[in-house]
């Protein structure tokens, strides 16, 4: 699918499903489902966030990298750089450890990754704690995320600096999971 640069509106309605997603942790939250049909719903939050005051990189996609940067403007930077990151599979433990987390001082500094996130049949079970979790919150990863997952927890381990997440899947849902959320195994 194409890509095209977003309407004021249809920015809008992609970040309040971020947002949503945020301050509902673990929970499915679907995307504008006529952006979803017509572009792919990994790039979305590129799309609506990135502009030419913002860095990115999509360090496993150099296509899908230079289409972002040309429809947004923004700079394509080095993952340490970055202030948003995009994975189209589950991040190695390396570039989840590599990106920028911020300071006690700066914390917004903290990178925003977003990473594909699609249902196998052997997927994960996380249990979810943190603010805004419900009771007995639990969200399905693919197996592959494990060490994602894993590189995560280490990424937040410090707050206020960490980093914050979107998994996305192909149908448009999109689940946050903030630097002040704990995710386990089990």
């Amino acid at each position: 699918m194409t890509l095209a640069a977003l309407s004021s509106r249809d920015s809008t309605m992609v970040f309040r499903s971020l947002l949503q997603a945020f301050s509902s942790p673990g929970e499915r939250v679907q995307m504008p489902a006529h952006l979803c049909d017509s572009m792919s719903p990994l790039a979305l939050p590129l799309l609506a966030l990135v502009d030419i005051e913002t860095t990115f990189c999509i360090p496993d996609d150099a296509d899908l990298e230079a289409e972002v940067a040309e429809l947004t403007g923004s700079k394509v930077v080095a993952v340490a750089d970055a202030n948003f990151v995009l994975c189209t599979t589950p991040p190695p433990q390396e570039l989840v450890l590599h990106v920028g987390r911020g300071t006690a001082l700066q914390p917004q500094l903290g990178c925003r990754l977003i990473v594909s996130n699609e249902s196998h049949e052997d997927n994960l079970t996380l249990r979810l704690s943190g603010p805004g979790t419900r009771p007995e919150s639990q969200l399905s990863v693919c197996a592959a995320a494990s060490d994602f997952i894993a590189a995560r927890n280490l990424a937040v381990a410090h707050p206020p600096s960490g980093i914050d997440c979107w998994l996305v899947s192909s149908d448009g849902v999109v689940v946050g999971l903030p630097r002040t959320t704990h995710a386990e195994q089990g």
